[in-house]
């Protein structure tokens, strides 16, 4: 997968004229800003390994933050050149090769860490909308999803449940048993997002998009 982002990147044109385009663009860009961009989006990388491991530590999985941090940024390689979020289903592949329980338990984890980002995101939304600037439906729907996993949750903790399932939904279950676990997945969920909008931010500013609608 390496390689064929780096033929990609020496022959941009491959992807179409606009792409080509966009690659000739980034001449004129900030270098810093660039940097910056890069940056955060390694940091970004780096905070989703770290919940993903956090999440997995809870369901009784721990893995060393190298480890842990190699396999996510496998799939962060193979979803910037594959569509569909294949990279997703590689990632969670190689977790479950490490984990106990296999992929049925990563993919509850990765659904945990995928509900704390929601959380955060409809907070962002909320601040949005009290301020007249986004819609609210977003904000209801974040919220029915968020509710859905909070009786996933009891129903895993209150339930005895197939085994597979039961799998699948362990991390939902210990990470509401144990809030301290909880704190830690949300706050690297909350970095990680930090980091994507500090991203998107230098990415714009490098290319000069406000100094173009101006």
């Amino acid at each position: 997968s390496l390689g064929l982002l780096a033929v990609l990147c020496l022959s941009p044109s491959l992807l179409g004229n606009r792409v080509g385009e966009a690659f000739g663009g980034l001449g004129a860009a900030d270098p810093a800003l660039l940097w910056v961009a890069g940056i955060a989006f390694a940091g970004m990388s780096i905070c989703g390994a770290l919940a993903w491991r956090a999440a997995l530590s809870a369901s009784g999985s721990p893995l060393p933050v190298v480890d842990a941090s190699a396999r996510y940024a496998v799939g962060c390689g193979v979803n910037a050149i594959a569509p569909a979020h294949v990279g997703s289903a590689v990632r969670v592949a190689l977790f479950g090769r490490v984990t106990n329980g296999g992929c049925w338990t990563v993919g509850g984890a990765a659904a945990a860490v995928g509900v704390t980002r929601f959380v955060w995101l409809g907070a962002l939304i909320a601040i949005g909308s009290a301020g007249g600037v986004l819609p609210r439906w977003p904000l209801l729907v974040i919220v029915a999803l968020v509710g859905g996993a909070g009786a996933l949750a009891f129903a895993a903790q209150r339930f005895s449940l197939p085994a597979r399932l039961d799998r699948l939904l362990a991390s939902f279950s210990l990470l509401a048993a144990s809030p301290r676990d909880l704190a830690i997945v949300a706050g690297w969920a909350l970095a990680g997002a930090v980091a994507k909008v500090a991203a998107a931010w230098a990415v714009v500013a490098a290319v000069g998009v406000d100094n173009a609608r101006r």
